[in-house]
């Protein structure tokens, strides 16, 4: 039965604004269901008061055909006021049977924390000032007559009755707030992926190399260790987008990031730095280190056959020296990769200075 109650509507998906509504909306009418019959039970044969007995049954009645109807229009809107409206009506039409006696009053705690996540911040305060204000005036009533409070098993009942209520309550919402809060965590994780990395290569963008180089070089200086800068460009790039097409050219420098990116140490950052050039920041790595390192990568990648492609790769290396800047470290990398480039490609050249 309970599988059937809560069968999904595929109208509101997880993730939908009303996913949390509709679940709220399904808890409350099973419990609004199981609470009237077991109440009515109760007042029936227990406490025989079949006046309270009726507005039990009813109840029941209603939240199981407002449930149907809700399964079968899916109106969410309308359900969220129609429940709202019955467990505030409920729970003031049960004080005033009972005239405020037996801790009845707080059943209309009940109806705030429904009001408002059902119909938002604006009509969950109209309509929880409404029944407040019924409240404050049975009781108002009590104090003008000075009514004498009973205390009976049905006072110690209600007060377990709406205390289990609030509990299986605050249980849901707690609920929907740790999901709505991991939801959150993951959608900024991706956007920060987003953020920081190339969408084609799947590699640092310019951003974040930037944001990453700037980080390295103050921890070079302070802890006087050597920086490497590599710029490497793919010969003739052009000419595969004209003979083969962009397509090929975008797979192309796709499965060349994947091949470079395997063969970085694990503090290595690779980066796309535009079209068909790569930045790769070597920390703890002198000139020496990075031009030989440079020369396996460019016999690695003119060994491969990338995409049924021969390729070649330029490579312009440099290291960090005291008075540079991020800039200045750039610009001496991209000199090396033009005088590699003007020295007839597929080589790798390294300026210190």
């Amino acid at each position: 039965m309970l599988k059937h109650w809560y069968r999904d509507f595929p109208q509101y998906p997880r993730g939908h604004i009303d996913f949390w509504r509709v679940k709220l909306i399904s808890h409350l009418m099973l419990f609004i269901t199981a609470m009237f019959v077991i109440l009515a039970l109760i007042n029936f044969f227990v406490f025989a008061s079949p006046d309270l007995g009726i507005l039990d049954s009813v109840g029941a009645v209603l939240a199981i055909f407002i449930y149907k109807w809700f399964r079968k229009t899916g109106k969410i809107s309308i359900a969220a006021w129609v429940t709202s409206l019955m467990v505030s009506s409920i729970a003031m039409i049960f004080i005033c049977i009972v005239e405020g006696q037996s801790n009845s009053f707080m059943w209309a705690t009940i109806a705030p924390p429904v009001a408002f996540f059902l119909l938002g911040r604006n009509w969950g305060s109209v309509v929880t000032a409404v029944v407040l204000l019924f409240c404050c005036y049975i009781a108002f009533t009590l104090y003008v007559t000075q009514a004498e409070q009973r205390y009976s098993l049905g006072s110690v009942l209600n007060v377990i009755e709406v205390s289990i209520a609030h509990i299986l309550m605050f249980r849901f919402y707690e609920g929907t707030r740790s999901d709505a809060y991991n939801e959150l965590t993951q959608n900024n994780k991706k956007i920060q992926v987003l953020a920081d990395t190339d969408k084609l290569t799947g590699l640092f963008n310019r951003e974040k190399l930037d944001e990453s180089l700037l980080s390295l070089l103050s921890r070079s200086v302070s802890h006087d260790v050597p920086l490497a800068l590599l710029i490497m460009d793919i010969d003739h790039f052009n000419q595969i987008n004209d003979k083969e097409g962009h397509l090929v050219g975008d797979k192309v420098l796709k499965s060349l990031a994947n091949r470079l990116q395997s063969k970085m140490r694990t503090n290595d950052i690779l980066a796309r730095w535009g079209g068909e050039e790569f930045v790769i920041v070597l920390p703890n790595t002198d000139i020496k280190a990075a031009t030989e390192l440079s020369g396996r990568l460019l016999d690695y990648v003119r060994s491969e056959n990338i995409e049924g492609i021969s390729i070649t790769v330029s490579i312009g290396v440099t290291q960090y020296n005291s008075n540079d800047s991020a800039d200045s470290l750039f610009s001496r990398a991209d000199k090396a990769l033009y005088q590699a480039k003007d020295e007839g490609r597929n080589r790798v050249v390294s300026l210190l200075v």
